[in-house]
């Protein structure tokens, strides 16, 4: 495996190359033009292809990158406003157990609320039934 570190210009003509060819700053047509005038390199429509594909590569990896990120953060903000709602409606079960001398069973029966669902307000509730 070799590593190289690309984040610099370098005075060395491959470094200076790859430079070029990987980095994602510089524009399609920018870059086929550095590669033939700086490099001697004739660019045939195959090669110029393959640098299209290559920079459309980096946008791409980007693009997902951004995609899977704001997914991530949807599904937090879901997760967390679901628990939010959850501690909210617990609240409001709790003083209807307060004011009126319910029990958490019997506020639940009078909501319907099911059964698998109950769990997770328990665990909210002050004095569980």
């Amino acid at each position: 495996m070799i590593l190289l570190y690309l984040g610099e210009e370098s005075k060395n003509e491959c470094l200076g190359f790859l430079q070029t060819l990987f980095d994602g700053n510089i524009k399609e047509k920018r870059k086929i033009e550095v590669l033939e005038k700086d490099y001697g390199i004739k660019m045939n429509e195959e090669l110029r292809k393959e640098i299209r594909e290559m920079c459309n590569l980096d946008e791409y990896v980007a693009n997902r990158g951004r995609e899977e990120g704001l997914k991530k953060g949807k599904a937090e903000g879901l997760a967390q406003g679901i628990e939010k709602t959850t501690l909210e409606f617990s609240k409001f079960i709790q003083n209807m157990m307060n004011s009126h001398h319910f029990t958490a069973e019997e506020v639940f029966d009078m909501m319907q609320i099911p059964e698998e669902k109950r769990k997770k307000y328990r665990q909210y509730l002050k004095d569980p039934s």
